[in-house]
């Protein structure tokens, strides 16, 4: 729990329209361990709109924060001499209240609180939600970003045609802004792409090589070239960002579709221990990140974002290869240990995000996509035999293991490869095993249930609105019915 006692006000004005983002930060943020109160504006106390009623609001906050809720100035007040919060939010803060901010107006419960906090020297962020930000709002937005102890969550426009002086921040990033705010810094980038806003996100790609004997003769900018292309042939896998990393003949690229911590998962993700640099690519997601998370916590491990990403790569420093038995998740992992020289590719348990990889002398290479592979020297889309017997014969199935094209192959469900100076070694760290089933009918349809349930609501980790496709069948039905059962009491979006 990133924010785990911190005393957090959440100050919220009029914007209506963006209320049940703002509910679902405040759920984020009591999840974090945050001790909240909120703060309500006058119109945000009384006003009717199509999106709801300001009494239903202010109790909604009351009985997720279990604190009454303050509506008056007099009431606001007293966070000045009592300095009762660490940080305090404007959200959603619209353009009215930030010109009034800005010229030191404070007329309403919010801005009071605003001041109040502001003299204790303390900081405020703000999450925007303005139709005129661009407008005659824009030198007030001016004003309070120079100002010391204000801090904006990163913020674009999320209409340019149909509404262009229109301005909204990303609450999604509101967790990372308020961390850097706590010491002091502007969360960075602040003026985002619209189309991020609103982005939709699903996978990842990941490639590179490794050739641990350096003895391919290949410049650093060759094989930053080649790392190049091959992040661009997969770039349809993630378009959010990209990611290049390069040390003692390993290189590894990363095209990413953001779903956790969405401007500060960055990958490659690399740490240092002892001067050794360990580094990580993946794609995927961790299901029981959150648990892993905690469990590190307690051992004393530090965290800079909430990707999972970084989960995983701190629990390998600690333990080892061994930690990837303790992943929930479907994933495909390249983690190079910058002190053993070794690298390591990983796979799911049941293979869904696919790996491959093939060999040119001591190279090895790989790449989410087989097309990826040949975006390296020398790799070359070659059907034999086998690949023939392959198509025709059990396609569109294939055997485990095999690419299809020559020497092309693919890491298996449930194994790791390790790549050094010793060679490649492939091993297993998971395999599916049959059990006399022993349990009674009744307890058999519980353990049913609870196993459904369970492995859906694990899958609704994510910073992004949920969807769910819709067949019409009995399972896509069960699968939605739970979702919305769930992102009704955590107040997400479905």
């Amino acid at each position: 729990m990133v924010l785990k006692n911190k005393r957090i006000g959440v100050a919220m004005t009029g914007s209506f329209c963006t209320y049940t983002k703002a509910f679902e930060q405040i759920d984020c943020l009591l999840e974090e361990g945050a001790i909240l109160q909120t703060i309500f504006s006058d119109i945000s106390q009384h006003i009717k709109c199509r999106f709801g009623k300001g009494e239903e609001f202010v109790k909604r906050a009351h009985d997720m924060t279990g604190n009454e809720p303050m509506k008056t100035i007099e009431e606001a007040e007293i966070i000045g001499p009592t300095g009762c919060l660490d940080i305090l939010i404007l959200m959603p803060c619209t353009g009215n209240t930030m010109a009034k901010l800005a010229n030191g107006i404070t007329d309403t419960p919010v801005l009071m609180a605003a001041k109040a906090q502001l003299r204790n020297e303390k900081p405020v962020v703000i999450s925007m939600a303005s139709n005129d930000a661009l407008g005659m709002n824009l030198k007030n937005i001016g004003n309070l970003l120079n100002h010391k102890h204000i801090y904006f969550v990163p913020f674009g426009q999320d209409d340019p045609v149909k509404k262009p002086n229109s301005m909204i921040a990303d609450t999604r990033l509101l967790i990372p802004t308020i961390l850097q705010a706590l010491k002091g810094r502007q969360y960075q980038p602040v003026l985002i792409d619209h189309k991020k806003i609103k982005e939709v996100a699903c996978m990842c790609g990941i490639a590179g090589f490794l050739n641990p004997r350096n003895n391919d003769k290949k410049t650093e900018k060759e094989i930053y070239q080649i790392l190049k292309k091959m992040n661009e042939v997969q770039r349809h896998r993630g378009p959010d960002d990209e990611g290049i990393f390069l040390e003692n003949g390993c290189a590894l690229g990363h095209v990413r579709l953001s779903i956790l911590d969405l401007y500060r998962g960055h990958q490659p993700m690399c740490k240092k221990k002892e001067g050794n640099t360990y580094a990580i690519i993946l794609n995927g997601e961790i299901y029981n990140m959150k648990t892993l998370k905690e469990q590190l916590i307690k051992e004393g491990e530090m965290f800079s974002t909430t990707s999972d990403t970084e989960v995983v790569l701190t629990g390998y420093i600690r333990y080892g290869i061994s930690y990837i038995e303790e992943l929930n998740g479907i994933f495909s992992i390249a983690l190079w240990d910058g002190k053993r020289k070794k690298l390591y590719l990983i796979r799911d348990r049941v293979g869904v995000k696919p790996l491959f990889y093939t060999k040119r002398g001591d190279t090895l290479i790989f790449a989410s996509e087989i097309k990826g592979l040949f975006a390296y020297p020398g790799v070359k889309p070659v059907i034999n035999r086998e690949g023939l017997c392959e198509i025709f014969g059990l396609g569109p199935a294939k055997s485990y293991g095999k690419g299809v094209f020559k020497d092309i192959y693919e890491v298996l469900p449930g194994h790791f490869l390790e790549y050094d100076r010793e060679g490649l070694k492939d091993r297993a760290y998971w395999e599916l095993k049959a059990k006399e089933h022993t349990d009674s009918e009744k307890d058999t349809i519980e353990h049913t249930r609870w196993l459904v349930k369970d492995a859906v609501e694990m899958q609704m980790l994510s910073d992004i609105p949920i969807s769910t496709f819709l067949s019409g069948g009995v399972d896509s039905s069960l699968v939605t019915a739970i979702c919305a059962k769930k992102a009704s009491k955590r107040r997400k979006k479905i």
